[in-house]
């Protein structure tokens, strides 16, 4: 096989987890807080409780990353505005976006631990000659994703960070990875994609080309998966594995 030049990761159970998430009561909570501390310092009353919009906002998201998977879209700013109408606003677009950053709880707040040898892991392969890239589902991408990887020291090993709300389409659909794979110029057979979700991860690199490494080591497997787990030919549990595997070899191979 062609030796890649780009590997790509998942993030959620494949660089990092959540052991001990916080209950959903405790979420909700903290979401209703932070809300009516942005409606509060901007001046604006809705004519429902905060916990009522924030609930709309949740469930319209969801909707919204349901449609991004199959047919694209994932504009979150517009589904927040229609939020915000429907329960009596006017807001600027300003004032919309400070609603939505509610929603992003952060690591921080989720207990977030990167898996063991995640570090050790990056720093090898790019010492190897390899550039680093993250595709993901999010729904808050953008500078403060960014700085929340910079709060975990991870932001200095990849070169490029593909979001499903940037992009406008979730895996697996295909245009998240050519998205990926036009940020570095090259072609599927170039590149390697590590994930946990046997759907969005496997199933959605394997269909453009790219080759996938299923991580298993964290969870079973996730979505609704159409590809048989023992059709999967590179499987990992534990992230030092990948240094392992012969096309990931110390360059030259």
């Amino acid at each position: 096989m062609t030796r890649p030049s780009v590997v790509f990761f998942d993030l959620g159970d494949t660089i990092w987890h959540h052991p001990h998430r916080p209950a959903p009561d405790v979420i909700e909570a903290e979401l209703v807080r932070r809300l009516e501390a942005v409606l509060g310092a901007h001046d604006l009353h809705p004519r429902m409780g905060a916990r009522e919009v924030q609930r709309a906002l949740g469930a319209r998201g969801e909707a919204l990353e349901a449609k991004a998977v199959l047919e694209g879209d994932g504009d979150y700013q517009a589904m927040t505005l229609e939020v915000l109408r429907e329960a009596g606003l006017n807001p600027s677009p300003e004032q919309v976006e400070a609603v939505w950053e509610t929603r992003r709880l952060g690591g921080r707040f989720l207990q977030r631990e990167i898996l063991p040898g995640a570090y050790e892991m990056l720093a090898t392969l790019r010492a190897r000659g390899f550039r680093l890239g993250v595709i993901t589902n999010r729904a808050h991408g953008g500078a403060s994703f960014r700085a929340e990887l910079a709060d975990y020291q991870l932001d200095t090993y990849f070169d490029a960070l593909i979001c499903s709300d940037r992009v406008g389409y979730r895996k697996p659909h295909p245009r998240i990875f050519e998205v990926a794979l036009e940020a570095f110029g090259i072609a599927p057979e170039q590149a390697v994609h590590v994930g946990d979700n046997l759907e969005a991860d496997v199933h959605g690199a394997r269909q453009v080309g790219i080759l996938p490494v299923w991580m298993r080591g964290v969870q079973s497997p996730g979505g609704n998966p159409t590809e048989d787990v023992h059709s999967v030919s590179h499987v990992i549990h534990h992230l030092s594995e990948l240094l392992s595997l012969p096309f990931l070899s110390a360059y030259p191979p």
